[in-house]
């Protein structure tokens, strides 16, 4: 597995074990707010373009995280089972390893 992905990987399962934050979802609104705000005065191409992304991300986030509107109002999906699913190469070499044993 890619060092990158596996790090996003344990990052989201610790975000997902703690607690949430009272007025989590207001901060990372007013964040998002606060960059998006700065990305329209930017004149260079590159960073308004960066800013803009991550004001995105932020108001994804405080809509969408634990405790934003989406599950306020119960219109969350249920979590995708793709990020607690093994890795479908150690799920092989697990397989491998137990054809193996039924050979010997």
């Amino acid at each position: 597995m890619l060092p990158v992905i596996h790090a996003i990987r344990l990052l989201r399962q610790a975000d997902r074990q703690r607690a949430g934050v009272p007025g989590e979802d207001w901060a990372t609104f007013f964040a998002a707010y606060g960059v998006l705000r700065w990305a329209s005065r930017v004149r260079s191409p590159l960073l308004r373009t960066g800013a803009f992304v991550v004001g995105g991300a932020l108001v994804l986030r405080a809509i969408g995280g634990r405790d934003g509107l989406l599950a306020r109002t119960g219109l969350r999906r249920a979590p995708s089972p793709r990020f607690d699913a093994p890795a479908p190469m150690a799920d092989t070499a697990r397989r491998r390893s137990a054809l193996a044993e039924r050979v010997d």
